[in-house]
C-alpha cells in the first residue's frame, strides 16, 4: 500500500483545518461562512477510527453535570438534537433508557441529589421508582431504588461523524483521510508550492481535539489556536 501523506503546515491557498470527529462536527458549524474553505485532516485511513468510532455510543441526558453549567446545557440540548438529526439522516438509535440504582440504603440520599441535580438541569420526565419498578424494567437487576431516565439512548457514532463529514463534502468541503501532519511553520505569504511531495496548507484556524494525536500536533508549533471545545456527552 501506498505511504500515508504527510503534510507540512506552511504556505497555501487559507483553508481553516479541522481534525477527528469534532473536526466534522466543527466543520458543519463554521461552513456558514462561504468565503473561506475547509478541510478536515484526518491521519487514519477512514474517519472515526479511535475513540469516536470506539465508545459507549451513550446519549446522554444530562443529569451529572453541575446544574447552569455549560456542560449540563449543551448536554441537554445536545441529546435533543442528536435524535432530531438521526431521526433527519436516518441514522438507526436505540433511546432505551437508563436506571441508575441504590442498592444501599446510604446510597438513597445520593441518589435523590441527582433527581434535584437533573431537575435543574431540565431533564425530561425523570422520575425516581421503588423495587417493584425496576424489576419491571430491568427483572434481573436488584435495587431499592432507582432514578429512571427514559431519554437517555444509544447510537453508532462513527455513523454519526460519517454523516458529519458527507454534510461537510456536500457544502464543499475537502476531507483528506491517511494524512498525518508533521510539521506546522509560521509563513507571512501564501504560496501554491509544496516541497517533496508533500501537501503544504496555510490555516486560518486550527482545530484540534487536546488529547491523543492533536496534542502531538499542538506541541509542533507556537500558532495561535482557535480551540473549540464540543462535549462528549
Amino acid at each position: 500500500p501506498p505511504p500515508p501523506r504527510r503534510g507540512c503546515l506552511g504556505p497555501c491557498p487559507r483553508p481553516p483545518l479541522l481534525s477527528a470527529a469534532r473536526g466534522e462536527l466543527t466543520a458543519r458549524l463554521v461552513r456558514r461562512h462561504p468565503s473561506l474553505a475547509f478541510a478536515v485532516l484526518e491521519k487514519e485511513k477512514e474517519l472515526a477510527h479511535h475513540q469516536s468510532g470506539h465508545n459507549s455510543g451513550v446519549i446522554h441526558s444530562g443529569i451529572y453535570y453541575k446544574p447552569g453549567s455549560l456542560k449540563a446545557k449543551l448536554c441537554v440540548q445536545g441529546a435533543a438534537l442528536c435524535y432530531e438529526y438521526c431521526d433527519q439522516k436516518g441514522i438507526p438509535y436505540k433511546r432505551c433508557g437508563k436506571l441508575i440504582v441504590a442498592v444501599e440504603q446510604d446510597e438513597i440520599p445520593r441518589l435523590k441529589a441527582l433527581y434535584e441535580r437533573g431537575l435543574q438541569n431540565n431533564v425530561q420526565d425523570l422520575k425516581l421508582i421503588g423495587a417493584k419498578e425496576i424489576k419491571a424494567k430491568e427483572p434481573f437487576c436488584r435495587g431499592l431504588m432507582a432514578l429512571d431516565s427514559p431519554h437517555t439512548g444509544i447510537v453508532n457514532y462513527k455513523q454519526v461523524a460519517q454523516s458529519y463529514a458527507e454534510d461537510f463534502r456536500e457544502a464543499g468541503g475537502t476531507i483528506l483521510t491517511d494524512f498525518e501532519v508533521t510539521n506546522m511553520e509560521m509563513a507571512k505569504e501564501s504560496s501554491s508550492e509544496s516541497e517533496d511531495g508533500k501537501a503544504v496548507f496555510l490555516p486560518s484556524i486550527f482545530y484540534s481535539p487536546a488529547k491523543d494525536f492533536g496534542q502531538n500536533t499542538f506541541a509542533l508549533t507556537e500558532m495561535t489556536f482557535l480551540n473549540l471545545s464540543v462535549s462528549e456527552g
